[in-house]
């Protein structure tokens, strides 16, 4: 008798090693990445032959949601070259969905290929290299203050300092309708 359900439906599940469990997985792992490509490369062919508006017929007949379609088609867009995909193919798809829309993308996942970085491990590079580019910076010379702002509402334009400013010296024929 069983001991646990699994035993009952797939006896085979407490025979197999640690290592083959993880070989069974990293196969799965693959289909469902090819699966990502071909459902991306696939909405990219439905909109450039019928058009965009027929994505969402086409999610529907499939029964995935559009955002997925989406996801999947922009990353496609991305990556059109597929020699280039397959070069990096240790890396899951899910590699790629993370730095789409870096200018210097295959770069990035080559490192991530080279260097082993798993997906989290690439999104923290990347959010850290964005970070150190939006710092700024100290030159050491004082800013000086930011200038009072005067709205004219005769002329509708914004002037430094003072109505003076205002070619109309705040006397706009607007003002005195």
């Amino acid at each position: 008798m069983p001991q646990f359900e699994a035993e009952r439906i797939r006896p085979e599940v407490h025979h197999r090693s640690l290592e083959e469990f993880i070989s069974i997985g990293m196969t799965l792992r693959e289909k469902k990445d090819n699966i990502s490509w071909d459902y991306g490369d696939l909405a990219i062919e439905v909109t450039n032959s019928l058009g965009t508006k027929y994505l969402k017929e086409f999610c529907k007949g499939v029964g995935i949601p559009v955002e997925s379609i989406r996801r999947y088609r922009d990353v496609s867009k991305a990556y059109p070259n597929k020699e280039f995909r397959e070069s990096v193919k240790a890396l899951s798809w899910s590699h790629f969905r993370v730095v789409a829309a870096q200018l210097d993308r295959e770069q990035l996942l080559i490192r991530a290929h080279d260097e082993s970085w798993s997906v989290e491990k690439l999104a923290e590079m990347t959010r850290t290299r964005k970070q150190k580019e939006q710092q700024l910076v100290d030159d050491g010379l004082p800013v000086p203050p930011k200038p009072e702002l005067y709205f004219c509402p005769g002329c509708r334009h914004w002037y430094i300092l003072s109505a003076e400013e205002c070619p109309s010296e705040g006397k706009c024929p607007e003002l005195s309708k």
